[in-house]
């Protein structure tokens, strides 16, 4: 039971702190919204040809004024190797 606290204790911390500099630092990665863009034309290609999309998903709709956001390659793959390090990095706070 003083293991298990421990562990909580210890993943509570490291999310606090994740939120902490989150909020203090901002999001840093840039993104983008659209604006006068054609929505009857183009796909939205997906990480596989299976999940490709029309670029009428992006329309303006009862929901979101802006339903997509534009994120230029190397700002993604930063933050998907963020998002990757973070995951790894609480399942090995976990295995302690």
């Amino acid at each position: 039971m003083g293991l298990k606290n421990a562990n909580f204790r210890l993943v509570s911390a490291l999310i606090l702190n994740l939120v902490i500099l989150v909020g203090c630092a901002g999001f840093s990665y840039r993104y983008y919204g659209l604006s006068e863009v054609d929505y009857e034309h183009g796909t939205l290609l997906g990480p596989k040809e299976k999940d490709d999309l029309p670029f009428s998903k992006c329309a303006p709709n009862a929901e979101s004024k802006h339903p997509c956001v534009i994120m230029f390659t190397k700002e993604f793959f930063a933050f998907k190797q963020d998002y990757e390090d973070t995951k790894q990095k609480l399942k090995e706070c976990q295995k302690n």
